[in-house]
């Protein structure tokens, strides 16, 4: 099965939902292909201007899904895998690793075997077209008052998509199985809609840190709630 998965790359939500993804992935026979969802489009503070609250961090994490859409656009074949590598490293530096700027980009994109020229995306608004054009794909599935995650099912009977699942932490794979069996089965009903219960905790971005061995952070615990969503 086919699934299109929308990131933000600056949600800690999206980004511990998206590694039990991966996990799943392996086991489930799934594709996986990461797509676009700017959250400071979306929200109207991409033009925030402001050196503090919302304004570095959206147009931050905007750029590098202007990365993204360039390497869908001219990556053929090789551009989910790519832009999935992509993310991972992004989302290593941005979570685990508790980076605020994008210094590292160069690095990352030579580091999956792309050349360097690759980050001049970063502040290229002609981008932004695809970026739109991605985010309303996502939203004609799901509606509109929702953020990211969302997953949308590539199914026999049409596109199932919804916003989540919204977990505080990654699961081990035995628990990562479970719940997406679960959800697998619930989201095969049509009149299924909504499953939800208030939010106690922060995401705890560091429970993906065993993904990632051989990186050390100074930061432990609970991560920042999404500052744009």
């Amino acid at each position: 099965m086919k699934i299109r998965f929308y990131i933000d790359p600056i949600c800690p939500w999206c980004w511990i939902t998206s590694r039990w993804m991966t996990q799943v992935a392996t086991q489930r026979d799934l594709e996986i292909e990461f797509c676009s969802f700017s959250l400071a489009a979306k929200n109207d503070v991409l033009d925030d201007t402001s050196e503090d609250g919302y304004g570095p961090a959206a147009r931050m994490t905007h750029g590098l899904l202007r990365v993204i859409e360039k390497i869908k656009q001219d990556c053929g074949e090789q551009a989910n895998d790519l832009v999935a590598k992509f993310y991972t490293e992004i989302g290593k530096r941005l979570h685990v690793e508790s980076s605020k700027n994008t210094d590292w980009l160069v690095d990352v994109l030579v580091e999956i075997g792309l050349d360097k020229t690759y980050a001049k995306a970063e502040n290229d608004k002609s981008y932004d077209i695809a970026i739109k054009k991605s985010i309303e794909l996502a939203l004609e599935t799901v509606g509109d008052d929702v953020g990211v995650p969302i997953m949308i099912l590539e199914t026999p009977e049409g596109d199932r998509g919804f916003f989540g699942p919204v977990i505080s932490e990654l699961p081990t794979m035995q628990d990562s199985l479970k719940l997406y069996d679960g959800i697998s089965t619930m989201i095969s009903l049509n009149a299924f809609y909504e499953l939800k219960r208030t939010r106690e905790v922060g995401p705890d971005v560091q429970s993906t840190a065993l993904l990632f061995p051989d990186t050390s952070s100074e930061i432990s615990g609970e991560g920042d709630a999404c500052p744009i969503f």
